[in-house]
């Protein structure tokens, strides 16, 4: 469903708050934001309104692919996050994570291990 407006939409992110409290406690905050689909096509007055209320949004800028199919293979998914991470220095990467993504579990170590590589480091987005 589209959003009507930007005042439904800030009050989506707060109720995506309170509940993210209720699950892992009163005192956690976030201030991210990822659009459903990413920001490319979003309403510059929907990024405006998270900023004017301190959120910041992110986008990913690598792939796997596991999203385009649920048994794209876990050596198909190491190969094109290659591709898409090629030249970068530092990686948001897009992994879904649901019931039907057990290629993309078995793809992990195999990415984890590539990227430690190539001296890539994990880090909390804040």
């Amino acid at each position: 469903m589209p959003l009507a407006s930007s005042s439904y939409f800030l009050e989506e992110v707060e109720k995506s708050q309170e509940l993210l409290k209720e699950v892992l406690g009163q005192d956690f905050f976030t201030r991210i934001v990822r659009f459903p689909g990413g920001s490319f096509s979003v309403p510059d007055v929907f990024k405006e309104v998270l900023k004017d209320k301190g959120y910041v949004y992110v986008d990913w800028n690598t792939i796997s692919g596991d999203g385009e199919s649920n048994t794209m293979p876990a050596e198909k998914q190491l190969e094109r996050l290659k591709d898409t991470a090629r030249g970068k220095k530092n990686l948001i990467i897009l992994l879904h994570d649901s019931v039907t993504k057990q290629e993309t579990v078995k793809a992990l170590p195999g990415i984890i291990e590539y990227l430690q590589e190539q001296g890539y480091q994990f880090a909390l987005l804040k």
